[in-house]
Formats: structure tokens, C-alpha cells, sequence
């Protein structure tokens, strides 16, 4: 049975739902016309954080394409 995990046509959606960024277009839009350099800022923050993201779950996504777990890179992760 495959899981929202394991399937790729639900892991494109999944993707694709983190791609509507009108909102936050819209707020930029409105930060530049009165601060450009503080728009800027914030852009750039904006953009850190989203890649950050998204290159943690390929990150997570490989891992978890090894099916035992102590033969995957999960295992050097230390235990808080």
C-alpha cells in the first residue's frame, strides 16, 4: 500500500503546494514601494529559508531510501 511518502505523484504535490507565494509577493511589493532596502532584506531571508527547507526534506528523502535503518546515513545522527 503505498503511503503519501512513497508515492512520487504525491511528493510533486506536496512540492508544488509550497511554490504559491502570491501573498507574500504581494506584502514585498507593498515593503519596497515605501523601504527598498528592507525588502531586500527580507527577500533574501525569505528565500535562505525556503531552500534551507527544501533541500532538508531531499535530504530526509534520501535517507529514507535506504530500507534499513542502521545502514542509512540516520544512524550518525546523534540522539539528544
Amino acid at each position: 500500500m503505498p503511503t503519501r511518502r512513497s508515492n512520487i505523484f504525491l511528493i510533486i504535490l506536496q512540492c508544488i503546494r509550497i511554490t504559491n507565494l502570491k501573498p507574500l509577493v504581494d506584502l514585498l511589493a507593498n515593503i519596497k514601494r515605501k523601504n527598498d532596502a528592507l525588502a531586500t532584506l527580507i527577500q533574501m531571508i525569505t528565500v535562505y529559508i525556503i531552500l534551507a527547507h527544501f533541500l532538508a526534506c531531499i535530504w530526509i528523502l534520501i535517507g529514507r531510501l535506504e530500507p534499513d535503518f542502521n545502514n542509512s546515513w540516520f544512524i550518525m545522527i546523534p540522539i539528544p
